[in-house]
């Protein structure tokens, strides 16, 4: 088989289209329909299926896309070996992570490290952790960072780097962060607003509720965290949110932390890798930088 039609065909499958496969090849399209024609018709099987706009995999195509992983991934790590021979002048470094630790924690330490090694490449995804964990065993992320306990797969490995802990925030000038003391069961008055559902953040917080027995009045939900804290500074309502993630706005005194035990959730941000990778001089590289702490500098 043609390994250049292995590899386009790997890329349509990736993407499920032929358009970001295009720009990811640097081809048109036209080019890469006629090239999984020509591997079709060498194998005699139809690979892909298209509804609408986008294109799906048959049986077949699912199984060659399975080898074609494989390939590719060893492939990589073939490249990676070689290129470690020559020191990290050159090199590529993908990485993944979930909202938090992607938006809060690793750009700070992403910068330094390409300070130290300008000649990688440094790719962040930024996903959901159903995402991450499917984009980790089919060997599209190097490592990845992930709050709570969201993934937990055989297949994967994960270490504790540091500890973050969500916390209740309201705006600097609420009623409530004016008093000494304030209690759960005031807390559960004020109307809350949270991430959407499938959040690490809000299932900690309903889990907790669950625990303790009691329920909240949700005023409103985002999937943005950014767009959170704007509601909450504005005095919309309160949300349970990471110290990482409000660390600035508590700093320039827009918001304000309650101190309440029973809505205090401690909860690990972790390193993820798949078992089978062996860490590439790029990602071992990387992983020295946090050996330092993690630890937001205003929010306590």
């Amino acid at each position: 088989m043609n390994l250049n039609y292995l590899k386009v065909f790997h890329t349509v499958a990736k993407h499920q289209g032929f358009t970001k496969a295009a720009e990811e090849l640097l081809i048109s399209q036209p080019t890469i329909s006629v090239q999984i024609k020509n591997l079709e018709q060498e194998l005699g099987l139809e690979l892909f299926q298209k509804l609408g706009r986008k294109v799906y995999l048959t049986e077949a195509g699912q199984t060659l896309y399975r080898y074609t992983t494989k390939i590719f991934n060893q492939l990589e790590e073939a490249e990676n070996t070689l290129r470690d021979l020559k020191g990290l002048g050159k090199g590529r470094l993908l990485v993944g992570a979930s909202t938090t630790p992607g938006i809060y924690v690793l750009p700070e330490i992403l910068g330094q490290y390409r300070k130290l090694y300008p000649g990688i490449e440094v790719v962040l995804d930024i996903s959901n952790s159903h995402e991450i964990e499917q984009k980790l065993l089919h060997h599209e992320l190097e490592i990845a960072f992930c709050g709570g306990e969201g993934i937990v797969h055989p297949q994967i490995e994960a270490k504790t780097i540091t500890h973050d802990e969500l916390v209740i925030v309201v705006a600097e000038d609420h009623l409530l962060a004016r008093k000494s003391a304030v209690t759960l069961d005031q807390i559960l008055t004020e109307p809350f607003i949270l991430r959407e559902p499938g959040s690490s953040t809000r299932i900690a917080l309903e889990q907790r509720l669950q625990q303790l027995g009691k329920k909240i009045k949700v005023a409103m939900q985002f999937s943005s965290l950014e767009a959170i804290k704007q509601a909450v500074a504005a005095n919309l309502g309160i949300a349970l949110l990471s110290r990482f993630v409000i660390d600035q706005e508590v700093c320039a005194g827009r918001l304000h932390i309650l101190k309440i035990p029973e809505l205090t959730i401690r909860r690990e941000i972790k390193l993820l890798r798949h078992k089978d990778n062996k860490p590439s001089a790029p990602v071992q590289a990387f992983l020295r930088l946090l050996q330092e702490r993690l630890t937001p500098k205003c929010s306590t």
